[in-house]
């Protein structure tokens, strides 16, 4: 038993070091209304932990928004560690649905994004 418990430990282990980072978004509701201010976390993990390529957090990981503004960023904050937290303040536009989007494009790991779809009422 403890050789499958020790087999399955180093699979994961060994399959999450070739992932590339985590994104995690959540708002306290995905349905709003037309000029309705809000606010969404982001959560980065950094799988790679000290050997990841992206060492900035603003210069690195981006936001981008579809019906949505973004109005203003808190700094980030590492929760754990290689966790990052920041929370956006944002705005919901005249329309019926949209996103916001953080995405990055790693040299070792390409291009991911991550988007939270919203409704607009």
């Amino acid at each position: 038993m403890k050789k499958i418990v020790l087999t399955a430990f180093v699979f994961f282990i060994t399959i999450s070091y070739f992932f590339s980072c985590n994104f995690y978004m959540e708002a306290e509701n995905t349905e709003v209304s037309s000029g309705q201010e809000f606010y969404v976390r982001v959560i980065v993990q950094k799988t790679h932990g000290a050997k990841c390529f992206l060492d900035d957090m603003d210069e690195d990981y981006n936001f981008t928004a579809e019906g949505f503004d973004i109005l203003g960023k808190t700094s980030w904050k590492e929760i754990q560690p290689y966790v990052f937290e920041t929370w956006l303040k944002v705005v919901a536009n005249d329309t019926d649905e949209g996103y916001v989007k953080i995405w990055k494009d790693c040299p070792k790991e390409g291009y991911e994004e991550k988007k939270i779809e919203f409704t607009v009422s």
